[in-house]
């Protein structure tokens, strides 16, 4: 393990707080870099293939699904090898394979090979767990849901800036620049780990390696007590927000017709903002009013905003609504990977957030197609309805966890 984790004493306090730093600044030209295409996939799908809005939205969730197949398979691999070699390898590995299959994207000529640029995807990529193994082998124990709270906080603000610059990016040049700009950026996050962020790695004793090895590590992780119900939970918490993903763009177009990328943007970086503001309070609020407390006020809010959308008769109201599903999202995502981190020993934190990607890819991955086989069967509001029914069923969830696993989650701040 990190020679880091150890030093928790007064003498040095800020260590671990130095690491952090470079590695949120590393997520957050990361999430910047994705953030630039990410509410654009179906009209990128649209210009390649001039399909209609809804084939376009069939598509992306096809696209969508295949790449998280692909990482719900190899992610906890990922993270295993990372807690037996070096969590700042894998974050490289990822980093830069994951620049250049997105630079890449900009020159394919077709829907198939887009295709099967998000399979190579799936498979090479998981930056942001292992941004998160690396800090759960830097922070202190107790630190771990603020040091989340901080990743996935800025992770979100990348989120929100990067639509409305990719939108008006695509406005003054074309889809295929912004692949370019958002490998670019991806690639200079892990510049950042490379050059700021020192491992002092100690590789671990293990009885064995290779699949066997892999196997047993992640075997008996999920048998940990706690840790499969975490990772249900994160699993929901990813799949209600992407069964709307390949329709919130064509709907807001649909809205307003003559609604453009920037105004579709604009509503993507707002939900962002709401998002960041939640993923950085959720720490100090499950500290004062309880994990509980937080998964039922985020769900009800995060149904109301589901339900709410289908009446949305403007991008102004759209905007006002998009506040809601950040907030909710933001505080479930942030609430429920933190659980599954301080659940899971401190020497397999890179299978534990191997283990979350896996939980997320079935979220992102399987979210998006349902949404895109419903929306393409029924309609493009039909998916918001499933939307608002997941959320709902994360506090009867939370209600099944027992209070002193969340407790030990959302241990008091340090002094």
């Amino acid at each position: 393990m990190l020679k880091i984790a150890a030093i928790a004493g007064r003498s040095k306090p800020d260590l671990w707080q130095v690491s952090l730093k470079f590695i949120v600044g590393a997520q957050f030209l990361t999430s910047l870099g994705f953030g630039l295409i990410g509410p654009f996939m179906p009209l990128f799908i649209q210009e390649l293939g001039g399909y209609s809005e809804r084939q376009a939205a069939l598509w992306a969730g096809i696209m969508a699904g295949v790449n998280g197949v692909v990482m719900f398979l190899v992610s906890p691999m990922w993270g295993t090898l990372s807690d037996w070699f070096g969590h700042k390898r894998n974050v490289l590995r990822a980093s830069f394979a994951t620049a250049g299959v997105m630079g890449v994207t900009g020159i394919l000529a077709n829907v198939p090979q887009l295709i099967g640029s998000r399979i190579i995807m799936g498979g090479v990529s998981g930056v942001f767990p292992a941004m998160m193994g690396l800090s759960g082998s830097v922070v202190p124990k107790q630190r771990l849901v603020y040091a989340i709270g901080m990743l996935q906080g800025i992770s979100s603000l990348g989120m929100m800036i990067g639509p409305l610059a990719g939108g008006m990016l695509v406005d003054w040049t074309s889809y295929r620049v912004v692949f370019l700009a958002s490998g670019v950026l991806i690639g200079l996050g892990g510049v950042l780990i490379l050059t700021m962020v020192q491992e002092e790695f100690h590789k671990p004793k293990t009885e064995s390696h290779g699949i066997r090895g892999i196997g047993s590590e992640i075997k008996g992780l999920t048998r940990t007590p706690g840790v499969p119900r975490a990772l249900t939970m994160v699993s929901l918490a990813q799949m209600a927000p992407n069964l709307v993903a390949p329709v919130f763009g064509l709907l807001l177009v649909d809205i307003a017709s003559r609604a453009d990328a920037a105004a579709v943007g604009l509503v993507f970086t707002v939900m962002g903002l709401a998002t960041t503001a939640a993923a950085f309070a959720a720490g100090p609020l499950s500290n004062r009013f309880g994990m509980r407390w937080l998964f039922v006020a985020a769900g009800v809010t995060g149904a109301v905003g589901a339900f709410a959308m289908l009446f949305a008769g403007s991008i102004p109201v759209a905007v006002g609504i998009s506040v809601l599903l950040g907030l909710a999202v933001g505080a479930l995502a942030t609430a429920a990977s933190g659980l599954v981190g301080a659940i899971a020993p401190s020497t397999r934190q890179g299978a534990a957030f191997g283990l979350v990607q896996s939980a997320n890819a079935i979220g992102f991955g399987f979210g998006p197609f349902l949404g895109g086989v419903i929306a393409h069967s029924f309609g493009l509001h039909i998916p918001f309805i499933l939307e608002g029914v997941l959320f709902l069923l994360m506090p009867l969830l939370i209600l099944g966890v027992p209070q002193s696993m969340t407790r030990a989650a959302v241990a008091p701040r340090l002094s």
